[in-house]
């Protein structure tokens, strides 16, 4: 309802209605099939193509000992996601030498929490903070799929995005993304028996 103002305004008032959250709730559909007027517009599959003769594929044994410069050095994004489940330390980032190909973009790089102060400190010099994406694991019930660690359980995977610190690097432009830096992603059961999952990774 409306009534008049000090200023001779009028001012809409909405009267609550209390609703109880136990109550049941009727949603009623059509018979199938759906009619169109419920879908949603989906745009044409984009009909561009792309030239792949540029793309470099390679398998080596220890990509610690591979000259990563060798495939250039203007990447302008780099993605790592290191074996931590293998034994695989921090340290062994440093024989990467991630720098030497990226001189003005992106570094993604998957990092275990007790390794961030290790990623950090190992790039300080070459590149900067920007962000971080994390991804949390479910089970069955919506309940976070956690894994032992030192002090709390784990219950999350992160991915840090971290910025080449060049003179090239004020020329790569960042914008404004509306994606959330949060990522929640099932696991399945492992063999059918609980207590074991598996798939519990987003790559």
């Amino acid at each position: 309802m409306g009534v008049p103002g000090s200023f001779g305004n009028i001012i809409a008032l909405k009267k609550r209605r209390k609703i109880d959250p136990n109550q049941l709730v009727y949603c009623r559909f059509p018979m199938s099939p759906l009619p169109l007027s419920w879908a949603l517009p989906i745009e044409t599959t984009a009909t561009e193509t792309y030239d792949h003769s540029e793309y470099i594929y390679k398998e080596v044994k220890d990509v610690t000992k591979f000259n990563f410069p060798s495939l250039g050095k203007d990447f302008e994004g780099v993605y790592v996601d290191p074996p931590w489940h293998s034994g695989f330390k921090p340290a062994s980032l440093k024989k990467l030498k991630i720098e030497n190909v990226v001189t003005s973009g992106l570094l993604f790089i998957w990092v275990e929490k007790e390794y961030i102060p290790d990623i950090l400190e190992i790039y300080k010099d070459k590149f900067v903070y920007v962000e971080n994406i994390t991804w949390v694991t479910l089970t069955v019930g919506n309940r976070a799929y956690v894994e032992k660690s030192t002090y709390l359980g784990k219950a999350k995977k992160i991915v840090l995005v971290l910025r080449r610190t060049s003179k090239q690097s004020k020329a790569f432009q960042l914008k404004h993304q509306r994606n959330p830096d949060t990522v929640f992603d099932t696991c399945r059961w492992k063999d059918g028996r609980k207590g074991e999952y598996e798939n519990c990774s987003l790559f």
